[in-house]
């Protein structure tokens, strides 16, 4: 990944960097502390952009540690547009993402940034939806694998031009039904339908009358695997 570097008057290069800037606040109640850290970075960052991006490749610098804290809105908001790449992608991981946030690192040049985003627990059904629209095959297909999709998150996807994110979604287990029929429609879908362990009834039929070799073992895989999970736990009852 290029990193993007701004003219910096030498005056200022040469200026001293405040030594304390990298201090973890040690006492919860310094939060905006943490903050006010941040914003000195991003001072900084505009006169000597390289400097900034220096600093965050330590894997134990205390800033890199900052920038996955809970941070006020505005403050993810300001890092989220962030000239160095490399702010943008720890920040991109952060738990506590505001949606705000999010959007603004939805819509990064970088793919590497929209896919770590898309890995974020904390992410909102907006920028999922901002996601499943966008042109990052990898970040759609990570999406696809999640087990809380909001269906009309899923409905998108199982609309998706590559093959491989309605793959992938096609074998999600929590696929919903509505996707499930549209996913029968597609073409690369119909085998990883058939395996999946909570297939609709009304899929499961249009399947059983497929032709396909392979989509016929599969289905009978899942259905003998259904019958001994049901059949073991009966002897339980």
């Amino acid at each position: 990944m290029r990193r993007l570097t701004v003219n910096s008057n030498p005056e200022n290069i040469n200026q001293q960097i405040p030594s304390n800037l990298a201090e973890q606040p040690t006492d919860s109640k310094d939060k905006s502390e943490a903050e006010q850290q941040i914003k000195r970075l991003l001072e900084i960052e505009e006169r000597d952009n390289e400097y900034c991006g220096e600093e965050l490749e330590n894997a134990d610098s205390p800033l890199r540690k900052m920038l996955r804290e809970e941070l006020s809105v505005e403050t993810q908001m300001l890092l989220a547009k962030s000239n160095t790449w490399r702010v943008r992608e720890i920040l991109a991981a952060n738990p506590y993402l505001s949606v705000q946030a999010q959007l603004i690192l939805a819509e990064d040049e970088y793919d590497d940034i929209i896919e770590i985003l898309a890995d974020n627990p904390a992410l909102g059904e907006a920028t999922q939806l901002v996601l499943a629209k966008g042109h990052s095959c990898l970040a759609k297909r990570t999406l696809a694998e999640k087990n809380n999709l909001p269906e009309n998150v899923q409905l998108l996807l199982a609309q998706d031009e590559e093959r491989w994110v309605r793959k992938t979604l096609s074998m999600n287990p929590n696929v919903s039904p509505n996707a499930q029929i549209l996913l029968l429609q597609s073409s690369g879908t119909r085998i990883g339908l058939a395996g999946n362990p909570n297939l609709s009834e009304e899929v499961r039929l249009v399947l059983a009358k497929e032709g396909n070799r392979e989509v016929k073992e599969a289905l009978r895989i899942h259905t003998e695997q259904t019958k001994f999970t049901n059949s073991q736990w009966f002897r339980f009852l």
